[in-house]
């Protein structure tokens, strides 16, 4: 977990300097479905468990949601959870 917060913070750090959350890329960023967007463990030891972080920026508002964070046994779910809880910002947002 603590590797996945450091790439968060590295994260958070790339977007002060981004146009936009969509055009920073690293190792440890996976794009997903609808903007959603998954820091994973790498780049930081050896032998650490897979781990991901599903966040989605709010570009506009320079908001960062954390949504879920799991393993490779819950990534579907996840992603799952993860475009639920995007769909529901969205709703709201109109």
């Amino acid at each position: 977990m603590s590797a996945v917060l450091r790439n968060l913070e590295r994260y958070l750090s790339q977007l002060k300097n981004a146009p936009n959350s969509q055009v920073v890329a690293a190792g440890f960023l996976h794009k997903e479905p609808m903007g959603i967007r998954a820091i994973d463990q790498k780049g930081r030891g050896r032998n650490l468990q897979e781990t991901r972080l599903c966040t989605y920026a709010d570009d506009a508002k320079q908001v960062v949601y954390l949504i879920t964070m799991g393993n490779k046994d819950t990534q579907a779910d996840d992603i799952a959870l993860s475009k639920e809880f995007v769909n529901e910002l969205r709703q709201t947002e109109e």
